[in-house]
């Protein structure tokens, strides 16, 4: 870079301005050991980087600088209740929950609906709980509705059992059914195309699913 003062007192610049980055740009006002310099090698040949100071005063944290299309991987790991500590329409409290099967401490679920799951017919059916709370059968065979398995205590499911186009099938339910004094017996209606509702919850203290309803015939 050359500074050219003409015969008029005019003063002209050739070359470029811009120190190599091995240059400090910047001292400290008391103390001139403390430099600050920017490095410019990590850049693509050719490409210019423009860095935006705002109208405020900043104060850069040690790490890595992140852009705001970087995800949040860019940054340190956080945990849920520093999450929630800038979250600004959170309800509730608590950790939060990812995976499979989380507990959640009394929950409101608003509109919530549960898929019905279809039963594979056979001799004896299974019912896998933890799938859904309503499970729909159409049997073709007399059959043995096996112990659900995977319920949680307190779980209500609903079963449709449909009669095939012959009808006249017979359900036998699993050993951990039980009956009460209302509901003595769980007898299919046996009318060709016919469904049946039952309808128990489960106890895990006693490792029973106590029938509560079954309702015939539609």
């Amino acid at each position: 870079m050359a500074v050219i003062l003409d015969g008029a007192g005019n003063v002209s610049i050739n070359g470029s301005l811009a120190p190599p980055d091995t240059v400090p740009v910047v001292t400290g006002s008391a103390d001139l050991t403390k430099k600050v310099r920017i490095e410019a090698d990590g850049l693509t040949t050719n490409t210019t980087r423009v860095i935006t100071i705002p109208d405020a005063d900043v104060t850069l944290a040690a790490g890595t600088a992140a852009s705001t299309s970087n995800k949040l991987s860019a940054f340190a790991a956080t945990s849920s209740s520093e999450l929630a500590g800038v979250i600004s329409d959170e309800t509730g409290s608590g950790l939060l929950v990812f995976g499979t099967s989380p507990t959640v401490t009394t929950p409101s679920l608003i509109g919530a609906t549960t898929p019905s799951v279809a039963l594979t017919d056979g001799a004896t059916v299974a019912t896998n709980a933890a799938l859904s709370n309503y499970f729909r059968l159409t049997t073709t065979q007399n059959f043995t509705l096996s112990n659900p398995t995977n319920p949680s205590d307190g779980q209500r499911v609903v079963w449709e059992i449909i009669q095939d186009g012959t009808g006249s099938r017979v359900m036998t339910l699993g050993n951990a059914f039980a009956l009460g004094t209302d509901i003595t017996a769980a007898t299919l209606t046996t009318t060709a195309s016919k469904r049946d509702f039952i309808t128990a919850v489960y106890n895990s203290t006693a490792a029973k699913w106590y029938l509560i309803g079954f309702v015939k015939g539609y």
